[in-house]
């Protein structure tokens, strides 16, 4: 990563708060959830919607790192979008975040396919 190309905490949004604003977006049109684990089940889908959306980064080490797609294809996420776990025995990654602007950008891309999506089926 070159020095322009360099993320700096302040410019990442840890990934749990960031699915919380992206179920917040939407909330107005799902029934609440009332169990700690319905939230969690929730905010790990989010979590989904943006990793397909906008990179990743796992923030457990001297610098942020991007989160490989081979890896997001092989873990789900858990615990509320707080960990990123896999089936195969890898240890599972936390310390997850995403970029402010990213996640500004996949929340309107979220929207506008809401939008989208609903007059289509009316």
């Amino acid at each position: 990563m070159s020095q322009s190309e360099r993320i700096h905490g302040s410019d990442l949004l840890p990934l749990p708060i960031a699915a919380a604003l992206v179920y917040d977006s939407l909330a107005s049109h799902l029934e609440a959830a009332h169990a700690t684990e319905e939230v969690h089940d929730r905010l790990d889908g989010a979590a989904v919607a943006l990793a397909s959306l906008a990179p990743i980064y796992r923030t457990d080490g001297d610098e942020p790192l991007v989160v490989t797609q081979s890896a997001l294809a092989a873990g789900r996420f858990t615990d509320g979008a707080e960990t990123l776990r896999f089936s195969d025995g890898r240890e599972p990654i936390s310390a997850l975040a995403i970029r402010r602007g990213d996640l500004y950008t996949a929340i309107e891309q979220i929207k506008t396919a809401r939008h989208t999506l609903i007059r289509r089926l009316q």
